[in-house]
């Protein structure tokens, strides 16, 4: 994508608050924060910044327990390099292209992307590289690889597109010495690694300043963990940046509906210093909010080419 002169301020303002978020985390996340909601151009965006702004007026907001340690242990500059590729050419860039879109096509497009990585992926290495191109040229600069047993076949992919935020979904089992050495020269990414599973494989991500953040695969078995907090409080043990619960293919509308609930309540009260993000209601709720309510969908599936 262009760097235009948006990007550049923000851009700009942004590397700056990193550097001195060294010295004063909760002074330079409230001046980004102000800074975005003043130049919020739809009321969605303004409402998102405002409930930001309100939370963090709050003197013991765990979020800056979160600022603090994300600042402490990963790399500058791939906070700038993911944070503007998630902030800006997705949320920012792509959502004005995405919108646009979907007013001239009366239809709904996703903001973000999934890939299941398996033979099927493999097969289709070049629809994929296509997928991609014509996404970005859409407004989709997020995307989403699980990447099973083929970390390798994803690599060249994030490389190509050095505009895009790349989520990579693993178990700790796949940190290896070569999975490292592969992400020690890839910017643009933050890892997920499975929930319960992530001592070892957080420790190598820490100490070579890469951002993570855990999932955890739920059903109705853990909705009584969620729903009294136990969930949580065990989850941001392990420092990670967002705690993800994605349902399992069998897990019931009715589950899904009490869990997001209790996803949006710790969320909006500041409950943990981590961010939970329930998979399927939020990706949803963000392509509603692009749309501004004109389209929606109910499922977020992983790509298929079948």
């Amino acid at each position: 994508m262009e760097n235009t002169g948006s990007r550049v301020l923000i851009e700009t303002v942004v590397k700056k608050s990193i550097q001195e978020a060294k010295v004063d985390p909760e002074r330079q996340v409230r001046k980004i924060v102000d800074f975005a909601l003043e130049h919020s151009n739809t009321q969605n965006k303004k409402h998102f910044f405002q409930v930001a702004h309100d939370m963090l007026k709050q003197e013991n907001c765990p979020y800056y327990v979160l600022l603090k340690d994300t600042i402490s242990y990963v790399d500058a500059d791939r906070i700038l390099k993911f944070g503007m590729n998630l902030g800006y050419n997705s949320c920012v860039y792509g959502m004005k292209q995405l919108h646009e879109k979907e007013q001239e096509q009366h239809t709904w497009l996703p903001w973000m992307i999934p890939f299941k990585v398996n033979d099927d992926f493999i097969s289709h290495m070049e629809s994929i590289k296509k997928v991609i191109e014509e996404g970005k040229k859409t407004g989709i600069y997020t995307y989403a690889f699980d990447v099973g047993e083929y970390f390798d076949v994803v690599v060249p992919f994030i490389q190509d597109n050095e505009d895009c935020a790349f989520f990579l979904i693993c178990d700790s089992n796949k940190i290896t010495t070569k999975f490292l050495d592969e992400l020690a020269y890839l910017k643009n990414i933050m890892v997920v690694l499975a929930y319960n599973e992530q001592e070892q494989g957080i420790r190598e991500l820490r100490d070579m300043g890469i951002p993570y953040s855990i999932y955890l695969k739920y059903s109705q078995a853990d909705l009584e963990n969620i729903q009294n907090g136990d969930f949580f409080m065990s989850a941001q043990q392990a420092s990670p940046f967002f705690t993800f619960l994605i349902p399992s293919d069998d897990c019931l509308q009715s589950v899904q509906e009490k869990v997001y609930n209790c996803v949006i309540e710790a969320r909006n009260k500041g409950l943990y210093h981590t961010i939970p993000f329930e998979f399927m209601k939020d990706s949803s709720l963000i392509d509603l909010a692009i749309s501004d309510g004109l389209y929606s969908h109910t499922n977020v599936d992983y790509y298929s080419f079948k």
